[in-house]
């Protein structure tokens, strides 16, 4: 009798399990980031840790028209407004990559819409600047900034491009010359960490390796390729800001890396044939863009792989699954997801934002624990009134 007392206990709290088992996925609310007035269209790359700030760039006049310039584009949650930046003088478009938590970005600016001549600039309160260029270099990039306002990119060109550190605050530019045990040497650099961990692509015999370089003391590391892609290479895209993570692509298939666990290759949705991850925050959350027929953007969150579009729960009339321009470019601290998207049909910038998160692994076994000790607890009470009343 005890035994189908304490099973109907457990009985009763299963489905209590089940349905947060259920309901793990994390659930997003999406907001338009809008565009620059005067302009159609815009895109997103990049949000700060503290997911305070989203950058990226307007575009477009009407559908077929460019326009004579694309500014870059920055949003503020404090204001909830979407502000367009000046351009350099005789590079009217730009490339918003990456932002810090000052709401200072980092970019490009070129003469063309293909990117030509493209000089590295920084947006900071509404002005634009030139970053200084290493001597002897005529054409540069800016792909990511960190928290201490050290940004990170490529010099030169084709062959010649190799990768370069941008101290914003000094105006000193440094040419990383490192190279990694087996050779690698680091032609584009994608993003720094707040403790100086700089990852991107490196380069070895024509093959691309994910690479880290360490600006503290000047070390090169090369990530290791999984067995299948080994012959194929690796290139890493993103790094959380504490250095703990960090993801890209090996192959098709898409990665996260810690110093735990090492490479690890990330589910791919059935839908999709490759894919890359692009941004990963302090908790290994990671975002990025699986392909197939179209485009489709993934969080990867407790070893879990999901299409943004499955957790979006106010996604009246945005297009995540039909389109090729649909991505997910950074996430936040705080699990905020920025990218771009269709919307009535036009491409534009969104943030969406963590209303659930995923309950931890821990959480189900405490929840279990939880139930257990109200099983015994009954139990026990049963025994001592039947103990009274003898």
């Amino acid at each position: 009798m005890k035994f189908n007392r304490f099973a109907a206990v457990l009985a009763a709290a299963l489905p209590l399990m089940s349905m947060a088992a259920a309901s793990s996925a994390p659930q997003y609310v999406i907001t338009d980031l809008g565009v620059v007035s005067g302009y159609i269209a815009s895109q997103s790359w990049g949000v700060s840790s503290s997911g305070n700030y989203a950058v990226g760039r307007s575009l477009f006049v009407s559908q077929d028209v460019p326009g004579a310039s694309w500014p870059t584009s920055i949003y503020s949650t404090g204001t909830g407004a979407l502000s367009g930046m000046p351009a350099l003088s005789g590079h009217p478009y730009d490339w918003g990559y990456a932002i810090n938590n000052s709401g200072v970005a980092v970019g490009l600016s070129a003469t063309d819409t293909t990117g030509a001549g493209a000089l590295p600039t920084m947006w900071s309160n509404g002005t634009a600047t030139a970053l200084k260029l290493p001597t002897g270099q005529t054409v540069g990039r800016a792909f990511g900034i960190n928290n201490n306002g050290i940004a990170v990119g490529s010099v030169g060109s084709d062959t010649g491009e190799v990768g370069v550190v941008y101290n914003t605050v000094s105006g000193k530019s440094t040419i990383i010359q490192a190279l990694s045990d087996d050779g690698s040497y680091m032609q584009r650099a994608f993003g720094i960490s707040d403790n100086g961990m700089i990852v991107g692509a490196g380069v070895n015999n024509g093959r691309n390796d994910a690479v880290v370089y360490n600006m503290n003391n000047g070390t090169m590391v090369t990530l290791a390729t999984p067995a299948a892609n080994v012959n194929i290479g690796s290139i890493a895209f993103g790094i959380s800001s504490n250095g703990q993570y960090v993801v890209g692509a090996t192959g098709n298939d898409s990665f996260i890396w810690s110093a735990t666990t090492g490479v690890v290759v990330a589910q791919m949705p059935a839908i999709s044939s490759s894919g890359s991850l692009k941004s990963v925050n302090d908790s290994g959350w990671a975002v990025g863009n699986t392909g197939g027929a179209y485009a489709n953007p993934i969080l990867v969150a407790g070893g879990t792989t999901y299409l943004v579009n499955d957790l979006i729960t106010n996604g009246a009339g945005w297009n995540f699954t039909s389109t090729t321009s649909a991505s997910a470019m950074g996430i936040a601290n705080n699990g905020a997801i920025v990218g771009t998207a269709q919307l009535n049909g036009l491409e534009h910038m969104y943030m969406a934002t963590l209303v659930s998160a995923v309950p931890e692994p821990a959480t189900y076994g405490l929840m279990g624990a939880g139930l257990l000790a109200v099983g015994v607890a009954s139990r026990r009470r049963r025994n001592d009134n039947n103990k009274a009343k003898d």
